[in-house]
């Protein structure tokens, strides 16, 4: 069959762009997608989508100002007569569709010979797409910005990218399958394709000397770098690339200089292993699980006697450093650095250091290192541990820090609750009594009560007698209340000022209530009905006496 030339010149001058813009519109519209054409497309799209509300969205419950944007996202029309060959796309164009935070795709329409619609595609510019266009620019020089639009890079559309029928509904099913519900998560997951897609584990690469002058001291100071001793080391002739796609590139600023310093953030951890420290008679032992970090990991070519090995947790530190002659045991040097007075956070690994702390205060240690099945007994009363230089006001507060470990433990505080670790310190008579309480040592409770105009009215013939008394404490957003009885054979005296004295010793202290409160709820509690429950109780038990409040209670 021959076609006619005006035919031929007719086909010649069909619009396929006009078909696929044309189309997009008219399915947009039967969805309520508002399509949005761009006034020029040389930004790289033709249309800014705006979806329609689904109607599985949940009705909004929070503030409006807090609900996420509505969906849109921006769309680049190709329409061909064969969809199996590629579409070449400026590279200006896929830049910007890579790089915009919206969600970006292509709208490919295969026409027929009558110009009617027979396939369409929906293809996003994803993870896959944006490595595409990310590795073709990392490749160029950084002078070809402004001569992008004059270079291509082809679009292929592939049986999984097919819309499933020629409408509306195929089209603002396949938008939503790949933009989700949430806009603001989108943008966060784009931004993350971006920023990451092409590097290996190391994103910067640099080559840099060491300036010997005294190779001792050089090798001293990268061994302390290297288990996070030292937190800068001195270098020269330092030049720095990053690698993207496995190709270097400089980076913007200076990416050489004469001096510099080496910088590690935070020393990884190579390995975990575990501490037992007891005391010499086994009557008490500390657990820390420890980060392990080798110096000849990060410098291999260490002699071996500065290849030395750090074991960090929490606030406890201990160096093992190589002896002299190497068949020798290593020299270990421990240090304690527990939270500063205004750290806020959960007590952790702290209420181990400490405890830890009080026993080197104590005497011997005999310390043993566990790693899967192995133990090694390393060291018994290390001579380096600095036991002569705990001062009282650090064994002081690390008491605080161990008692509140005891007290949240025994009376329901969460063990993640973020404290102000000085406030410990403002509690610790307190919490010295609870811990007490908690974990009864042997030694007893004694209160001295000091009565004034009731004294005449006291039964100093009871034969028993119990004190009755209330504790708070505060722990970050929580409050504790604890009501306590101790109760025995009470020793009546009169002080020189002629009041009289009722003292009590207990071997233990019983806890009546625990109540734990926010701050809130601390400031309305009335504790008064927890006390005469109380009373009730101490009376059914046979005590003949009950006093409350004590001016004075104290663990001897």
């Amino acid at each position: 069959m021959v076609i006619p030339k005006s035919t031929v010149a007719l086909q010649s001058t069909v619009d396929l762009g006009g078909i696929g813009e044309t189309t997009l519109e008219k399915w947009a519209h039967e969805v309520g997608i508002s399509p949005n054409p761009a006034s020029n497309d040389v930004k790289g799209f033709d249309y800014y989508l705006v979806l329609p509300k689904s109607p599985a969205d949940p009705i909004p419950t929070n503030p409006l100002d807090l609900e996420p944007p509505e969906l849109s996202c921006l769309v680049q029309v190709k329409a061909t007569r064969n969809a199996n060959r590629p579409i070449p796309i400026k590279l200006s164009n896929w830049e910007r569709l890579a790089k915009s935070p919206l969600p970006a795709f292509f709208f490919v329409l295969e026409v027929g010979r009558t110009d009617k619609e027979e396939r369409a595609f929906l293809i996003h510019v994803a993870a896959e797409e944006i490595a595409r266009v990310l590795k073709r620019l990392r490749k160029l020089k950084p002078q070809a910005q402004n001569k992008l639009h004059k270079r291509t890079m082809s679009l292929s559309v592939q049986t999984s990218n097919a819309l499933p029928s020629l409408n509306g509904i195929a089209l603002l099913d396949g938008l939503r399958s790949a933009i989700g519900n949430d806009s603001g998560r989108y943008f966060a997951m784009k931004r993350n394709w971006i920023d990451t897609i092409g590097y290996d584990n190391y994103r910067y690469r640099g080559i840099f000397k060491f300036d010997l002058g005294e190779t001792d001291d050089l090798y001293e100071m990268m061994a302390d770098f290297a288990i996070g001793e030292r937190d800068q080391l001195p270098v020269v002739n330092l030049r720095m690339r990053e690698s993207r796609f496995g190709i270097p590139s400089s980076i913007k600023g200076p990416s050489e200089t004469r001096n510099g310093f080496l910088h590690i953030p935070r020393i990884p951890s190579q390995m975990e292993i575990s501490i037992e420290a007891s005391d010499e008679r086994g009557l008490e032992t500390v657990s820390l699980t420890c980060e392990v970090r080798f110096a000849m990991n990060v410098f291999p070519f260490l002699p071996p006697k500065y290849r030395k090995i750090a074991l960090v947790a929490g606030g406890f530190k201990c160096i093992l450093t190589p002896s002299i002659p190497l068949d020798q045991a290593p020299h270990a040097s421990v240090s304690f650095d527990l939270p500063p007075a205004d750290r806020v956070g959960p007590l952790e690994e702290a209420v181990d250091s400490a405890r830890l702390l009080r026993l080197t205060r104590r005497g011997g240690i005999r310390l043993v290192f566990v790693h899967g099945e192995s133990r090694i007994e390393f060291a018994r009363s290390p001579a380096s541990w600095p036991a002569s230089q705990i001062t009282s006001e650090v064994l002081g507060y690390a008491a605080a820090i161990e008692n509140a470990g005891i007290v949240m433990a025994a009376f329901g505080v969460p063990s993640d609750t973020r404290i102000r670790f000085g406030t410990l310190r403002q509690q610790e008579d307190a919490l010295r009594v609870l811990a007490a309480v908690a974990r009864p040592s042997g030694k007893p409770f004694t209160q001295c009560v000091t009565l004034g105009s009731e004294g005449a009215e006291v039964d100093r013939n009871a034969g028993t007698a119990a004190v009755l008394w209330t504790q708070w404490l505060t722990f970050g957003n929580k409050a504790l209340l604890v009501v306590l009885s101790t109760s025995g054979e009470p020793r009546w005296e009169t002080s020189p000022d002629g009041a009289l004295q009722m003292t009590l010793t207990a071997q233990v202290a019983q806890t009546r209530a625990v109540r734990v409160l926010s701050p809130a709820q601390a400031r309305r509690f009335d504790a008064r009905p927890l006390i005469d429950q109380a009373v009730r109780s101490l009376e059914a038990e046979g005590i003949g006496l009950v006093l409350h409040p004590p001016r004075n209670a104290t663990e001897e």
